[in-house]
This record gives C-alpha cells, sequence and structure tokens, in this order.
C-alpha cells in the first residue's frame, strides 16, 4: 500500500472522473493498480511534481488513488462543504496512518500531531506532515514498516525527514516558554533580552543542539515546539510584580534594583532542567480522528549531513 491508498481506502474507495477498468503501474507512486486514468490526459497545469514521479518512463497511466490524493477533496472524516461551497483540501491537513486508524489534522492541531509523533506506532505507518496547505504532501510520504529501526522517516512538506531526540523539541518548548522567540531559535541570533530571560539554558541548548540548525529534524521540532501558555502567564505576573516593585522602591533611592528582581522573576531556572518524560501513546479518540484512530543502511535513506550552525552570538559573551 501507499499513503495515498490507505486513505483512498478509509474514504470508501470514491470513483474518480476519468479513470477506467485498465489495470497498469502508476506513473506516481509506480505500483499496480487495477483502476488507472490516462497520465497525459489527467495531468493538468496545476501538477508541478514532474521530477518526483517515482514511475517515470515506467508507465504512461495514473492510479485511482493518486488521482484522489491529488484532487481537490476534503479528509475522510471531515464535515461536508456547504452546498454550493468548494470546502477544503488534503493540502491543507496533515495526515498520520498505521494500523490503529488515520489521523488528520490542521496547523491548529500541533499537540495532536506531535503526540501521534511521539507515541508508540502499531505496525506499518506514515506521517504527511504540512505547512504551507500549497504542497501535495501525502502522496510522497514513506512508509515506515514495523521492523525498521529508529524513529521514522516523516514528509514535512518538501523533504523526507528522519526523527530524532525528542530532548531538541522539549528544549525548544521550554526555551519558548521563557521568552526566547521561534525566529532567534531558528537562526541562532539571539537578542539581548533573550539573554537576559534564559542565558544558561540559551547555553546548554546551543552546546548540544545548535550544531543541528538547518536540518530538517531541527526546523519538524522547532515548527512541533509550542510554549507552555499556564507558565508563560505565570511567568509575565512574576514580571509585572517585579517591575511594580522596582518603581516602588525606586521612588526610595533604590533605583535599579527593580531590574534585578525582573530578571529574578523570569522563571529561569540557574539549573538545566530536566527534560520531561516522553509522552505516551494516544489515549482515545483526539483532535480529528477517523477509524479507530539518517549511512544509508537496509532501508535505503540517505542521512541528511549534520547541519552546520548557522551561527549563535555567543562568542558576544
Amino acid at each position: 500500500m501507499t499513503p495515498a491508498r490507505d486513505v483512498f481506502r478509509v474514504a470508501g474507495s470514491p470513483p474518480q472522473e476519468g479513470c477506467e477498468d485498465v489495470a497498469a503501474a502508476c506513473v506516481v507512486c509506480a505500483r499496480d493498480w487495477p483502476r488507472t486514468h490516462a497520465y497525459k490526459r489527467w495531468q493538468g497545469a496545476s501538477f508541478t511534481d514532474q521530477n518526483k514521479l517515482m514511475g517515470h518512463g515506467l508507465s504512461d497511466r495514473i492510479c485511482e488513488p493518486c488521482v484522489y490524493a491529488h484532487s481537490w477533496v476534503q479528509p475522510p472524516g471531515y464535515p461536508p462543504a456547504e452546498p454550493g461551497k468548494k470546502g477544503v483540501n488534503l493540502r491543507l491537513f496533515s495526515h498520520l496512518y498505521d494500523e490503529r486508524g488515520y489521523v488528520f489534522a490542521n496547523k491548529g492541531s500541533k499537540p495532536v500531531i506531535r503526540e501521534w509523533l511521539r507515541g508508540p506506532k502499531r505496525g506499518a505507518w506514515w506521517a504527511a506532515i504540512a505547512d504551507s496547505g500549497q504542497k501535495h504532501v501525502l502522496p510522497w510520504a514513506r512508509v515506515n514498516t514495523a521492523r525498521m529501526r529508529g524513529n521514522g522517516i516523516v514528509r514535512f512538506e518538501q523533504r523526507d525527514v528522519v526523527i530524532g531526540d525528542w530532548l531538541l523539541a522539549d528544549m525548544m518548548r521550554d526555551l519558548l516558554t521563557a521568552g526566547v522567540t521561534k525566529a532567534e531559535l531558528e537562526t541562532g541570533q539571539f537578542t539581548p533580552r533573550a539573554w537576559q530571560l534564559a542565558e544558561q539554558a540559551l547555553r546548554v541548548f546551543e552546546r548540544e543542539y545548535g550544531g543541528e540548525r538547518g536540518g530538517g529534524w531541527y526546523e519538524l521540532a522547532l515548527w512541533l515546539s509550542q510554549r507552555d501558555e499556564d507558565a508563560v502567564q505565570a511567568r509575565m505576573a512574576l514580571e509585572r510584580e517585579a517591575k511594580n516593585a522596582g518603581r516602588t522602591k525606586s521612588g526610595r533611592g533604590t533605583r535599579g534594583s527593580g531590574d534585578a528582581a525582573a530578571r529574578s522573576a523570569s522563571g529561569v531556572s540557574r539549573e538545566r532542567r530536566e527534560p520531561d518524560e516522553a509522552l505516551g501513546p494516544v489515549a482515545g479518540p483526539v483532535g480529528d480522528v477517523v477509524a479507530d484512530e539518517r549511512q544509508r543502511g537496509a532501508d535505503g535513506v540517505e542521512p541528511a549531513p549534520r547541519a552546520e550552525s548557522l551561527g549563535s552570538q555567543l562568542s558576544l559573551f
């Protein structure tokens, strides 16, 4: 099977216009299928993934599931569009699948995607993660077999990503919660405010993971990471209290002590924080769930080279 065929089956294998009972290998996925569409008649001006075709030169037909996956259709289980409206399409969602069933989620449901990826999988599985909503991601996701070693490979927009150490995502979450921004973590260019809020944590992070900046796993982990909003609100309340206390003291001749109090109240520990335990499996229905919801080796995966750091401001301090 392929990701496109898994979702096509979950959707009930709806007949696609132009497909015929002509068995052939598919020019897109290079797999045999009993119902296909003539590739030249199917290919439209909007199809720009010719460089990704797995069956190029081997076939002039496209299988019905791949036709479905490239069509303007909504995920199986998504509420139908209102009469006269086009509705949503598969490109706008991330798609996750294993033997437990099929899950789809939009960008606003990153916790669903994160918890599914961190949790245990059953049997063969795959994940197609969309960011822009403008790219076909589902047809190009790789299937992970149960016997594969490591955390697996997922499709993230235009690249295959080998899932790495989840502690990276945990540290990103803690830094975001402390007040560091995603743009700073992405570029390694930290503002004085970020150093003031989380200097020691930033030094640990740069030492441990700064060299991975620019790599696929670094980018995906950062995309998935979100700050703890409750902790942020608590930190901001302490900062406000410290600021107000500083103003009161400055009127009594102790001007400047409030800044030190604010730094103390930033909520950043002077010791490296222990990572949270990895999230367990998704318990029961969560988000939008349908059904019961890097040396090349045996898997043929070319590992992405360890990315050189795009640089940080550690040398300034």
